[in-house]
């Protein structure tokens, strides 16, 4: 697995340009960015074995302070915009609003958060990112003797392979396990799209869909949690039904669709080129 140097570094680069500009504003899509880039900078640093040095384990720390507090807005733009799409009745949308009202205050919060921590460790992170950019580019491109050895690149090999057993199990797929399955397949396609070019692209198409699947079902299902909480009337009775019913069908579709990508692509390695994949899919 040869690593495209290049997309590496542009990841390291989209990073660091995103913390340079430090809006007082913090938008949905700069949010996004931030969340999404921190996230695939941290897989880049653990599959290279980066993370075990000492400067890129304070990286990787800030790193995760920065991607946490950015999924905390990036949650609740998601669950309004989710929230938005449900129709109620004009004498009921009293809940709608006040659910509203409720996620855009947590959302306020959560962003004076991550304002403030990206001013007190932006200027660090950018010097380190930078000085990792650099190392990357150094660690993927030494040659050892008189052939060109890639140690970084075997680690990312060693881990694609590892992560991909691991979606073997657990054996059955439920409520309780479906969201941490989610976050092996997000390492592994992060993983994978390291490559210089990618063995097999339907196998990272699949892992996307699995993965857009189970974070709306997840979405889905903590809108409804929240609603529990904070609508307490019966009258909000109509919006917690039909929230129920859109999370139900949510699950449904993520599980047939991790289903399948877990049937074609890895249960049938484990059996061998030759058998067929199982079609069945967990109830």
């Amino acid at each position: 697995m040869a690593i495209n140097i290049e997309r590496v570094k542009d990841n390291v680069t989209k990073l660091r340009q995103v913390l340079k500009e430090k809006p007082k504003r913090l938008t949905p899509q700069k949010v996004h960015a931030l969340r999404t880039g921190a996230r695939r900078v941290e897989s880049i640093l653990e599959a290279l074995s980066l993370d075990a040095k000492s400067g890129q384990r304070r990286l990787l720390k800030d790193l995760g302070k920065i991607r946490k507090m950015a999924g905390k807005v990036r949650d609740m733009d998601v669950l309004s915009a989710h929230l938005s799409t449900v129709h109620i009745e004009r004498d009921h949308r009293d809940s709608m609003v006040e659910l509203l009202e409720y996620l855009g205050a947590k959302r306020y919060r959560y962003a004076q958060r991550l304002h403030a921590l990206m001013k007190k460790r932006s200027a660090s992170m950018r010097r380190r990112l930078k000085k990792t950019s650099s190392r990357l580019e150094k660690d993927l491109t030494k040659k050892k003797g008189s052939g060109s050895a890639r140690p970084a690149s075997n680690d990312a090999v060693a881990m694609a392979l590892k992560l991909s057993e691991e979606l073997g199990s657990p054996h059955t797929l439920q409520k309780s396990n479906l969201h941490p399955y989610r976050l092996k397949i997000k390492e592994l396609r992060d993983v994978l799209q390291m490559s210089e070019k990618p063995e097999d692209q339907k196998f990272i198409d699949a892992l996307g869909r699995c993965k857009d699947a189970i974070g709306e079902w997840h979405d889905w299902e903590e809108l409804l949690r929240i609603a529990g909480k904070v609508l307490k009337h019966e009258n909000n009775s109509e919006l917690l039904q039909d929230l129920k019913a859109i999370t139900g069908k949510k699950y449904q579709a993520a599980l047939a669709v991790t289903n399948r990508m877990r049937d074609h692509f890895i249960l049938r390695k484990k059996q061998g080129k030759g058998s067929k994949p199982n079609e069945k899919e967990n109830p």
